[in-house]
């Protein structure tokens, strides 16, 4: 169970088959897209972006499970596979309360306030030197 770099061509797959929905348009040079393997199956996919303003912090553009492996525990334990390794600050904008709420139970905080989406981080304790 690991989080690997993909081409999008894999995530555009799979959005064509609908076993993931969110836009996941083509990745800008400052993005990249990883995918989290179980068993030899992608699971799910993450869209990060590194924060123009704050090189040690990155942005979860896109988060999502594929349809058959939802509501399983399968993306907190892929959110939390991803957090142990990281040496950067991870930010966020949940969407609403119930999404905030999966992110708060995975270790990211409130981290202000917002009109329309709850901006979110998980301050890491490891950087890079």
């Amino acid at each position: 169970m690991k989080w690997t770099k993909v081409e999008y061509s894999e995530v555009r797959d799979y959005k064509n088959e609908k076993l993931i929905f969110l836009p996941w348009d083509e990745p800008e040079s400052t993005e990249q897209i990883l995918k989290y393997e179980m068993g030899g199956e992608i699971v799910a996919f993450i869209r990060l972006s590194v924060d123009p303003i704050d090189n040690k912090s990155v942005w979860i553009d896109e988060f999502e499970v594929l349809m058959p492996f939802r509501k399983q525990g399968i993306g907190k334990k892929s959110i939390l596979d991803l957090l142990e390794d990281t040496e950067v600050n991870i930010k966020l904008l949940a969407k609403n309360a119930s999404v905030q709420k999966f992110w708060e139970k995975c270790g990211f905080v409130d981290d202000g306030i917002a009109i329309w989406e709850i901006p979110m981080i998980y301050k890491t304790t490891k950087f890079k030197h």
